[in-house]
């Protein structure tokens, strides 16, 4: 009966590839984001990053949470969710997808990365924009990957 409800809250907050761990970091996280509301600090969820402004997503640092690991093989991304688990088949992924995901390290901006996706595949920096921006913001919605908190 608990996994049932807590599968359900997990796809009503949009968060389907998350385990425990995630959801309670997620649940602390939310908690912390409305005292920081509350002081005047602006926050947002998941669910709500596409809606953002381009200039404050540019300024983003992807990570892919901690407990997943991912893997590309034979085109597709790969997700797996403990380490005991095997890799799961998540999407198809284009040579230029995977260069972009192998950035979602916490070390790089949005802005960053479409710039190196920009020069690498010889594209406008509008479509390496896109190509960044649509990519970050879908993993994010399917939880796979956040902004860093504190970029290092």
């Amino acid at each position: 009966m608990a996994g049932n409800a807590e599968s359900a809250l997990f796809r009503r907050n949009g968060m389907k590839n998350v385990n425990r761990r995630q959801y309670l970091h997620s649940l602390f996280s939310e908690a912390l984001a409305v005292v920081d509301e509350l002081r005047g600090k602006p926050h947002f969820r998941l669910d709500e990053i596409g809606s953002l402004p381009d200039a404050v997503l540019r300024k983003m640092v992807p990570v892919v949470y901690q407990g997943i690991t991912l893997g590309m093989e034979d085109g597709w991304l790969l997700l797996q969710k403990s380490p005991d688990a095997p890799y799961e088949r998540h999407m198809p992924l284009t040579a230029r997808q995977k260069y972009i995901i192998s950035r979602f390290d916490g070390r790089h901006s949005i802005a960053d990365i479409c710039a190196v996706t920009e020069s690498e595949f010889d594209l406008s920096s509008d479509a390496a924009a896109g190509l960044v921006k649509s990519l970050f913001v879908a993993l994010a919605q399917n939880g796979i990957c956040h902004p860093l908190d504190s970029p290092e």
